[in-house]
Formats: structure tokens, sequence, C-alpha cells
């Protein structure tokens, strides 16, 4: 007789290679290294997951939804509190400690040449991902062109991102995101004034 589905078994070893992927990356990753540190073995995970590759892919979109469910809400607008505000103190969420496991593997995943990618077409998914929120919280904001600043604001994140996993210069990351916002909160001011009648 075949075994049964064990959905609390399966549901523990991707928490736990996940875990794992989260805190070594993605390179050099292998069946061996993901059995270990989920204490099973590799025939085990081929049981539950079906392959290495599949495996991988779960991981990365649970890693994906851990951080939606972490960070997902820092960018919506918030009733009360003025949008630059909302990013500004978004930038501190997202750059914290525990966001910098995310930033990294996802980073990792960026980089990859799309044949070799275990989840092609992330990049463009991710980027669209973020744009729609910035753009919305734009538009509540009532910035005239909501799509140019947010393909602003978040390629500039995301360099300024890499610069702080690579430097670890906290404090000038943070000033060069705020004076970015202060920039786009002046031309937003700006162009109101100037279209008053």
């Amino acid at each position: 007789m075949g075994r049964h589905p064990q959905p609390e078994r399966r549901a523990a070893l991707l928490d736990a290679c996940t875990r794992h992927v989260l805190d070594r990356g993605i390179s050099g990753l292998s069946i061996t290294s993901l059995a270990a540190a989920a204490g099973t073995s590799a025939r085990m995970l081929v049981y539950h997951f079906g392959s290495k590759d599949q495996l991988v892919t779960e991981v990365l979109r649970e890693a994906r939804r851990r951080q939606q469910a972490l960070f997902g809400e820092l960018l919506q607008p918030r009733s009360g509190v003025p949008y630059p505000g909302v990013l500004r103190a978004a930038w501190r969420e997202l750059t914290s400690p525990a966001a910098m496991p995310y930033h990294r593997l996802f980073r990792e995943l960026h980089d990859l040449p799309t044949e070799s990618s275990p989840w092609k077409g992330f990049p463009a998914h991710a980027t669209d991902e973020w744009l729609a929120v910035v753009i919305g919280g734009l538009q509540a904001a009532g910035y005239e062109d909501p799509q140019v600043a947010a393909t602003l604001i978040v390629a500039a994140a995301r360099g300024l991102l890499l610069d702080l996993q690579i430097t670890s210069g906290r404090e000038r990351a943070n000033a060069a995101f705020d004076a970015l916002i202060d920039l786009l909160t002046k031309a937003s001011t700006g162009t109101r004034t100037a279209h008053e009648p």
C-alpha cells in the first residue's frame, strides 16, 4: 500500500526548508543540504515534493508569501498620514534586520539568468507587484503622474537596498531615501501650485 498524504509533515518540512533558504540562499543548494536542514532524508523530500526543483519553487513562493505577510501592508495609504510619511516609515521597516533575509534571497533570484531561474518571470512579477502598491498610494495622495514617481521610488529603493547589503551604510541609505522623498514631495507640491487658479 502507498503512503497516505501527510499535510502536517509536509508543512513542517516546507517551513524548515524555507528557513534554511532564507538563511543560506539558493546558490549551491542541494537536496541533501535541504534534507539535513529539515531533519529528514532526501528521499522523504522527494516523496513529499516530487523533486528538488519543485521543492525549491515551493520554498521561494512560501518565502514570498511570508515577506508579503510581514511587510505587505506597509506601503498602503493610511488615513491621516501623508503618503511621503508612509513611504519613510515603510523604508525603515523594509530595511530592518527582519527584512534583510528576504531581500538577499530575492536579489539572488533577480540575478539568475532566466533559463536557470527556479521562478521564471519573478523579477517582472515582483516589480509590477511593488509598483502597483506605490502607484495606488501616490494616486490617493494626489500625485499627477504617479506611475513615473512610483517607478523612481521602486528603482531607487532597489538600488539602495543593494547598496545596504554591500556596504551596511544604513544611515547613508536612509538619508538618500529621505532626500528622494523630499524631492518628490517638493515636485508634487510645486506642480499642484502651478496648476492652481
